[in-house]
């Protein structure tokens, strides 16, 4: 499975985690942008990925807050967010990160294959969303 052409947000504080996520998705054809914290993941978003690889366990802002905060952002709101967790493997954070508005949550270690599916099944999702939306769009006029 390639990431041809597409830009994402590696998120993890854990620099070993960071690096070898980095550059798995690297191999796979993406450009990856990486950040540690919640405040440079904030910043870096503003360069429009197309999905934003996010851990929970950040130095500054929870991952839970960072995806509050991107989709409440009407600059950053469409970003696919999928969170990639060693930590808080329980139901309860899932379903928190779905409340913030995360597409997916996924725990640490994560089979390279299954990462590659979601992400591009995140973008068909959100290729197919604008698609719909520009229909909808031209039904009107």
């Amino acid at each position: 499975m390639a990431l041809n052409g597409l830009k994402l947000l590696v998120v993890d504080d854990d620099e070993a985690h960071n690096y070898a996520l980095s550059k798995s998705l690297q191999a796979a054809g993406a450009t990856v942008l990486s950040a540690r914290t919640g405040s440079e993941t904030l910043e870096l978003a503003r360069q429009q990925p197309d999905v934003v690889l996010l851990d929970v366990n950040l130095p500054d802002l929870n991952g839970f807050e960072v995806c509050k905060r991107l989709k409440a952002d009407p600059e950053t709101k469409n970003i696919a967010v999928i969170f990639i967790s060693a930590t808080y493997q329980d139901p309860n954070s899932k379903a928190l990160a779905q409340s913030v508005g995360a597409e997916t949550y996924l725990f640490h270690p994560v089979d390279k294959q299954q990462l590659l599916a979601v992400i591009q099944g995140q973008i068909h999702r959100a290729t197919d969303g604008r698609a719909a939306n520009k229909s909808e769009d031209s039904e009107g006029i």
